[in-house]
């Protein structure tokens, strides 16, 4: 898939050469920036790998990149030794349980008729 290129690209970037914290910032808000005026102007962002879609094929894979970036950010500044965030580790710690009641909830709500399908 051409999209993975890209991606496995990214990762092996980030790896190798590292980005700072200002630079991750300024790429995340950047491509928010065009992602915002694209959707303005009636770019379709939908993302459906069952069906194939993939949004814009460059912009799309810019805002999946920025997402990872603003996701390893966030990760990198929840690991600061003075953040308490305990409450956090409790989550974490309880995630299989959230997966399984999350199916659980999924499952039911479906067979009450109400469908969490996209399309």
């Amino acid at each position: 898939m051409p999209l993975a290129i890209g991606a496995f690209w990214f990762g092996h970037f980030l790896r190798e050469r590292g980005m700072s914290a200002l630079w991750s910032a300024v790429f995340v808000v950047a491509v928010a920036g065009v992602a915002l005026a694209a959707a303005r102007t009636g770019s379709d962002f939908t993302f459906s790998m069952k069906n194939a879609i993939f949004g814009p094929p460059l912009l799309g894979l810019l805002v999946a990149l920025a997402i990872s970036t603003f996701i390893l950010g966030l990760i990198r500044f929840m690991a600061m030794p003075s953040l308490r965030i305990a409450p956090l580790a409790e989550i974490g710690a309880a995630s299989l349980v959230i997966m399984f009641v999350h199916q659980f909830v999924h499952f039911t709500l479906r067979d009450f008729g109400m469908s969490s399908e996209w399309r």
